[in-house]
């Protein structure tokens, strides 16, 4: 995949013509665009959660309440995501918008990984499904059966599960299943993908704002500081040498007057 930005972090980005992330979905702002897909999600979330907290499913008639229940929870953080993205959209922070999109990535993956695993759980239970068809279907069904007479006659239900198409209700929710997870991934994904890639435009940004301001100009221009070892000098006047680095200053070292001595012994 090629580079989302051409140039260096310290010159205006450029994003590339061919990048699909350069306008949402090709018609509109990313950022408006990501506020958009937030909305989607604490919508999504929030729908899921609430009908799974009521152990119901919008697309399946029959699940395992455990299932329900993770749904509910990978639901919520969803809604979560989706909002933390909102809120750093709104107030175009770094620090938020870099949490936001990590955490959209991983509801994402929660959330499609968690509804795979539903469908294949939807899929094995065949069975259980017919089973829980028939006992809701036989419960609706009239016990007796009225004439034109005026007279009714009892009414037995027949026990094939055929009768109530169980079957096909199960194959009906099975593809619908598999339709929408396919929608979602696609979706879920791109709308993560475009959230990544405004929080990166939105560094690159900053950081040019950054190179071109007044303080980073102020920093570059600033004088360096002075040479170690001159803090404590004394002022001296003008001409005058510092006697501390008078050479000449009629001081001999040890090794000076050890050599006369000796020099004056031999003599």
């Amino acid at each position: 995949m090629r580079s989302l930005f051409v140039n260096s972090t310290y010159e205006e980005p450029v994003l590339l013509d061919s990048s699909f992330t350069r306008k949402y979905c090709g018609i509109m702002s990313l950022r408006a665009g990501c506020a958009l897909s937030c909305i989607a999600w604490i919508g999504i979330g929030f729908y899921g959660s609430i009908l799974a907290f009521q152990f119901k499913s919008p697309i399946f008639s029959y699940i395992d309440q455990g299932a329900l229940i993770a749904q509910g929870v990978i639901c919520l953080l969803l809604v979560i995501a989706g909002g933390a993205g909102l809120t750093g959209l709104y107030a175009e922070s770094m620090y938020i918008l870099n949490r936001a999109h990590k955490g959209a990535w991983f509801a994402v993956f929660a959330f499609l990984v968690d509804f795979f695993v539903s469908i294949v759980l939807f899929g094995i239970q065949e069975h259980d499904n017919a089973d829980w068809c028939f006992d809701q279907s036989k419960n609706n069904v009239d016990e007796h059966v009225s004439l034109p007479n005026s007279t009714a006659i009892p009414f037995t239900p027949p026990s094939s599960n055929d009768f109530y198409n169980c079957s096909k209700l199960w194959q009906d929710e099975l593809k619908f299943a598999i339709a929408i997870y396919i929608v979602f991934l696609i979706f879920f994904i791109y709308w993560a993908w475009c959230l990544w890639a405004y929080t990166q435009k939105l560094r690159v940004l900053k950081d040019a704002d950054y190179y071109t301001s007044e303080e980073f100009q102020m920093r570059q221009n600033f004088p360096g500081p002075p040479p170690p070892g001159f803090y404590n000098l004394p002022p001296t006047k003008s001409g005058a040498v510092h006697p501390h680095i008078n050479s000449n200053d009629n001081q001999r070292s040890m090794a000076q007057v050890a050599s006369d001595f000796i020099d004056r012994f031999k003599s």
